[in-house]
């Protein structure tokens, strides 16, 4: 995480320090598009694809 390190001095005045600490969760969790291939696999089905990729954008809303 050289990368983060780097540009740490600066997460706070632009405000994006909380959004930043997801990057420790993509190798547990993968990345969207990992995601939307297992949703894809489960089915061979792109409407599942959709729907997924909908529900993830709404959640919180």
């Amino acid at each position: 995480m050289e990368l983060l390190d780097f540009i740490d001095n600066v997460v706070d005045e632009l405000g994006c320090r909380e959004d930043l600490q997801y990057v420790h969760k993509i190798p547990e969790h993968g990345t969207g598009a990992d995601r939307q291939l297992t949703v894809y696999q489960q089915n061979n089905n792109f409407a599942d694809v959709v729907d997924y990729i909908t529900s993830q954008t709404l959640k919180g809303i």
